[in-house]
């Protein structure tokens, strides 16, 4: 059997002491209305930091300046009886734009300490431990 992974990117888009978080879409597939760290998938051949810059371009209007690899997550999902391996690559951003919902349902500027007041989708949680959610 054949196992692809999936490599996806996302932005830990830092303003002051607050991180931007998005919910995902009530009519996606996967995960319908929790609330994600926004990005999306790595096109083929595309770089990861030019993939969080075009994503978080598509899904929230905003320009963003790539820092450094905050930390990935290595995740697999069930999804119609069948396991998928996605690896998210979870970049440091900045922007001085206010996101617009275009990709996404909400979007939110939040203290680390109150992240987990929110249903996060799982791949996310390590992040949000990393982060000092409480």
């Amino acid at each position: 059997m054949e196992q692809k992974t999936l490599l996806v990117v996302a932005g830990i888009v830092q303003k002051g002491k607050k991180v931007l978080i998005a919910q995902r879409m009530q009519d996606t597939q996967n995960d319908p209305l929790k609330w994600e760290f926004p990005g999306g998938k790595v096109e083929l051949l595309e770089d990861p930091k030019t993939a969080i810059r075009r994503e978080l371009q598509e899904e929230l209007g905003i320009t963003v300046s790539v820092g450094e690899l905050f930390d990935y997550v290595s995740y697999i999902y069930k999804r119609k009886g069948k396991k998928h391996h996605v690896v998210v690559l979870f970049f440091l951003c900045t922007t001085h734009k206010e996101p617009k919902c275009v990709g996404c349902e909400q979007v939110r500027w939040v203290l680390p300490k109150d992240l987990f007041s929110y249903d996060f989708v799982a791949a996310d949680v390590k992040i949000l431990k990393k982060l000092g959610a409480k």
